[in-house]
């Protein structure tokens, strides 16, 4: 559905709410500016979406090229299951947010709507659960797939049991270092794609109830 249809519904929102001229003038224009931000808030939406679904194909992909054995296909199952459920919750925040657009809601409530939702689903992306138990277990089980690419035909098990103490201290440091790196990076993604139009929705609602 085109973005123009989505925000069609809005327009009955300036009639007959008896109000005066400049009040009209100041919901158009904050109206206006609410239009961009959840224009540029759906396209990250989608853009998310997107990204998740490239990034899981060639994960899956590559399992399938570098492990032989039919422990590939319970790892697939793993990381489908890990990259619905990112793949659902991001969808499920979108659809929300086109039904807010869509419903018949006059702007202030469908601002309020859509401010909730946001804050609902960012609640994850920013949290703590996200930042320092997700990540880390997502590097952990990148370096355990790695292990079974590098076994070959060996036993993981053996593997790991055979690893060198030099090998566990890089394994530890690839595990801190990633973290610390990601989790700032995670966080500022966040931040450029979500949370910075959240602050400007806010705005918008606040000016516009200083008016109405």
């Amino acid at each position: 559905m085109d973005f123009n249809q989505l925000k069609a519904n809005w327009q009955n929102s300036f009639k007959q709410e008896g109000l005066t001229s400049e009040q009209i003038l100041a919901k158009l224009k904050i109206k206006g500016q609410s239009d961009i931000i959840l224009k540029k808030i759906m396209n990250n939406y989608r853009f998310s979406l997107i990204a998740l679904t490239i990034i899981y194909l060639f994960i899956v992909a590559g399992l399938f090229i570098f492990i032989k054995t039919n422990i590939a296909y319970l790892i697939a199952v793993l990381i489908t299951i890990l990259f619905g459920v990112a793949v659902s919750y991001w969808y499920k925040s979108l659809s929300q947010i086109k039904q807010t657009i869509t419903s018949d809601d006059d702007i202030k409530t469908a601002l309020r709507k859509t401010i909730l939702i946001m804050e609902k689903s960012l609640r994850f992306g920013m949290g703590n659960t996200y930042k320092y138990l997700l990540i880390p277990l997502a590097l952990i089980f990148g370096i355990v797939i790695g292990i079974f690419i590098g076994a070959g035909e060996k036993s993981v098990i053996e593997t790991i049991y055979n690893l060198e103490n030099k090998s566990i201290i890089k394994i530890i440091l690839i595990i801190v270092i990633g973290t610390g790196i990601t989790i700032p990076f995670s966080q500022f993604m966040m931040n450029r794609m979500y949370m910075q139009h959240l602050n400007e929705l806010k705005k918008c609602r606040e000016e516009l109830e200083e008016y109405i």
